[in-house]
């Protein structure tokens, strides 16, 4: 049965359940995941702070119902691992003063400082991984890091304040990631080597895991937003695509290296892209359900690892830094 811990703690854990055939129901004022001929498993609402349904999976009315009485957020994942759907409870989780406040955030000067860091910190945080793990003296990666750094300095310095900015740093931010998107390949072994990002779909088995996993990170974030009293369609740097969680887009770039990391220790632990992985159709790569249970595992692993004793987990300093965020849009104003 594939009812995986994405993290645990103090016994309270996110669901992920992606083996076709499962099913989700109520009993006794718990959850109860089945599959015909293997033993059920029961969980207790305090036990669950958050469900990721893939395809195939069957959920009863009264599971759905249980997660929305306990607060307890309930998502859709497709194939790439990105939410499709989300079932919440119908009355927000904070007050009006947060989303007030978010409106003159992401439109004033302490929205673009913000998301200025966190760009700088995704280009410093690709730069770092360069640095540690590139071949010794390889120019490629030398360049690229040297791009990263001069770039993150660049927007730290000089947030921009008049006309597009937000075209411009998107423009600094691309080309800061082509550098770093030809080094990264000279990190892998010759069987997952790599041209550049191609998203929907990949065109190569390393960017199938890429995939994979930043859907994950979309709809890990997405939740904290909600959960921190955050609206994640109004973004800061990306701004009006319909019914498209934009702020998300924008939080995700200070977390986008921890997966690049996951996925270049499970290409460096396989020197070939095993075949039961992958599916070629469609022009693309898909990853299948043994892939996926060893990266579903892997980021398992990286999330819930502690980085220190005050900042907790690496999950846990995601959901602290949705919280800081709602905290500095309560206290914005309007610019002026």
């Amino acid at each position: 049965m594939k009812a995986r811990r994405i993290r645990k703690r103090l016994h309270r854990m996110e669901l992920l359940l992606e083996s076709p055939g499962l099913r989700l129901q109520r009993r006794d004022g718990c959850f109860l995941i089945e599959r015909e001929g293997q033993p059920s498993l029961k969980l207790a609402p305090a036990q669950v702070t958050q469900i990721l349904a893939g395809r195939g999976i069957l959920l009863s009315s009264g599971a759905i119902r249980l997660a929305a009485e306990s607060g307890i957020p309930l998502m859709l994942v497709d194939g790439q691992g990105q939410p499709s759907a989300r079932l919440w409870s119908p009355h927000y989780g904070s007050i009006a003063t947060i989303r007030r406040g978010q409106v003159y955030f992401a439109e004033g000067m302490a929205g673009r400082a913000w998301v200025a860091g966190i760009i700088a910190k995704r280009l410093r945080g690709s730069a770092r991984l360069l640095a540690e793990q590139a071949p010794e003296e390889d120019p490629v990666c030398l360049t690229a890091m040297e791009t990263l750094h001069r770039q993150a300095d660049r927007i730290e310095q000089h947030i921009e304040t008049e006309g597009d900015w937000r075209a411009r740093l998107r423009g600094e931010e691309g080309s800061a990631m082509r550098t770093y998107f030809a080094g990264l390949p000279r990190l892998l072994p010759a069987g997952w080597a790599f041209e550049g990002r191609s998203r929907r779909p990949a065109r190569d088995p390393f960017n199938c895991l890429l995939n994979y996993l930043y859907g994950m990170l979309y709809s890990y974030l997405e939740g904290d937003l909600i959960r921190a009293g955050i609206d994640p369609y109004l973004g800061v740097l990306h701004q009006d695509e319909y019914q498209r969680p934009v702020l998300v887009f924008d939080l995700i770039e200070a977390y986008r290296t921890w997966v690049e990391r996951v996925a270049l220790k499970v290409a460096c632990e396989h020197m070939d892209p095993p075949v039961d992985w992958f599916q070629v159709r469609e022009g693309g790569w898909w990853l299948l359900p043994p892939g996926k249970k060893v990266i579903i595992t892997a980021l398992q692993a990286y999330l819930s690892a502690a980085t220190d004793s005050k900042r907790g987990s690496r999950r846990q300093r995601m959901q602290a830094a949705c919280h800081a965020l709602a905290r500095r849009m309560t206290r914005a104003r309007p610019d002026g």
